[in-house]
């Protein structure tokens, strides 16, 4: 099964934090971000490979940003 990292991108001058989780296609990182609600923005890497940006909208949903 792939290995997925989120890198969390937090307000003020806190240094990202990464969540590493594995999962067939990285659909946990949805659930993972939306446990969190002060986030609003984070990296999805597989691997060591970039996969996208993830930012949450005015509606409270997620948009991935290839």
């Amino acid at each position: 099964m792939p290995t997925y990292t989120l890198e969390l991108e937090e307000d003020g001058p806190i240094e990202p934090r990464s969540i590493e989780f594995e999962s067939e296609d990285g659909h946990e990182a949805f659930r993972i971000l939306s446990s969190n609600e002060h986030l609003q923005k984070a990296k999805i890497y597989r691997n060591e490979n970039l996969v996208g940006t993830i930012v949450k909208t005015a509606e409270n949903g997620w948009l991935l940003n290839p």
